[in-house]
């Protein structure tokens, strides 16, 4: 589903790319 791929995607972004921009979640 487009929504548990969309999840993962944010998940990944939060654990990885959280220091990149840590005011987008």
């Amino acid at each position: 589903d487009f929504v548990i791929e969309a999840l993962r995607t944010i998940s990944e972004l939060v654990t990885y790319g959280d220091q990149h921009d840590p005011a987008f979640f």
